[in-house]
């Protein structure tokens, strides 16, 4: 009850000369997300005794925290911690020396490692002397808000003295961090077939800032700006790629700081489209043109030109090769191999198909009068 006494007391002596604390200006990076900034009275606290302060915040990420108070004379070190229950395990924590606290009350910086968090959670600011040594008149002291019903300088909190819940009360802090975009791929759908030209669609958002560019990248290729922000698209040309497997990668940026990467895999399954122009005849030979209309080279392309008929179907001849790669907008003309001779009608036949091209095919009849042939 006397130390509880005395405590109070030196409150009631600060009380006059510290009712509010102002912050002051904020390095680039990071912002204040969660504080009490007001203080009635100050706390202190000997080894092995734990303060912890309650909040939730709202950025992804923390970078540093402050605390109000200061040091009487000489104490020894502090352990400064985050957690995300009370009593559990730190999540990120930072040895504190007393030089670092002034004599006089004052704000005070604690760097910590940055520490990816979950907005809304609680989580909780725990601090700790580590000297067996620290005693009333050496020791820290600490600055809090005395709360009560209908007051509570923040209701998003708790202060905790020795593990003691203050429903009311909170110790006075601040909170930095900052949060990374995010960015989503709404079109196409993962593990989806595409082909041709294609809309990638997504959308990027940034709870603390605005979205200044959104990238683009297909597989291990360099990063492409896509169009828009908030919501954003980006035309990819598949046949440029093989048909196979492919990865998506987006990923936004606010000016600061990048977005997680998110990323989708899709089939590319582009098919060529091959055409059999006109059916020649001559001397001796049946040609024709073989055309490539799509948008994709067709690979290894097999034709064969087959001539049945004649008198007494004796005109059984047939000629066939393959073409390693046929451009797309290309054409190549096909021409039998075998010496024509006979007489009579007879039935033409051409086929051609690629590896990534469907079979196609075209029919005529001819009049054959010894090594010439007549089509129709």
């Amino acid at each position: 009850m006397r130390k509880r006494f005395i405590f109070t007391l030196c409150s009631i002596v600060i009380v006059g000369l510290t009712p509010i604390i102002l912050g002051g200006n904020l390095p680039a990076g990071d912002h204040i997300d969660q504080e009490q900034t007001h203080c009635d009275r100050f706390w202190s606290t000997n080894y092995p005794g734990e303060f912890a302060q309650s909040f939730k915040p709202t950025v992804k990420t923390i970078t540093r925290v402050q605390l109000y108070g200061f040091r009487n004379n000489t104490p020894g070190n502090l352990r400064i911690s985050i957690r995300d229950s009370l009593n559990g395990d730190d999540l990120t924590y930072f040895i504190l020396h007393r030089d670092m606290v002034d004599t006089f009350p004052e704000w005070f910086e604690v760097d910590l490692p940055d520490i990816n968090i979950t907005p809304g959670d609680t989580y909780y600011i725990v601090w700790a002397p580590l000297s067996h040594t620290d005693n009333i008149s050496n020791c820290y002291w600490w600055g809090d808000n005395f709360g009560s019903p209908g007051h509570d300088a923040y209701p998003d909190g708790i202060e905790y003295r020795l593990g003691d819940a203050k429903q009311y009360s909170d110790f006075c802090f601040k909170t930095y961090g900052y949060s990374i975009p995010d960015v989503t791929i709404l079109n196409p759908i993962d593990q989806s077939n595409v082909s041709g030209i294609i809309e990638i669609i997504g959308n990027a958002y940034d709870s603390d800032g605005s979205i200044e560019r959104v990238e683009v990248k297909i597989d291990d290729n360099s990063w492409i700006p896509a169009t828009g922000t908030n919501s954003w698209s980006y035309n990819w040309d598949t046949t440029s790629v093989a048909n196979g497997i492919h990865t998506i990668y987006a990923r936004s940026f606010d000016g600061e700081y990048y977005s997680n990467i998110a990323s989708i895999d899709v089939y590319v399954e582009n098919i060529g489209v091959l055409e059999i122009g006109d059916i020649q005849g001559g001397l001796s030979i049946v040609s024709a043109r073989i055309n490539n209309t799509g948008d994709i080279a067709v690979t290894n392309l097999s034709w064969m030109i087959t001539i049945d008929g004649g008198i007494m179907n004796l005109i059984h001849l047939y000629s066939t090769d393959t073409i390693p790669v046929l451009p797309a907008g290309l054409s190549i003309t096909i021409v039998t191999t075998n010496s024509i001779f006979g007489f009579g009608w007879a039935d033409i036949h051409i086929t051609a198909v690629g590896d990534n091209a469907p079979l196609v095919e075209k029919r005529a009849t001819g009049f054959v009068i010894g090594p010439f042939i007549f089509c129709q």
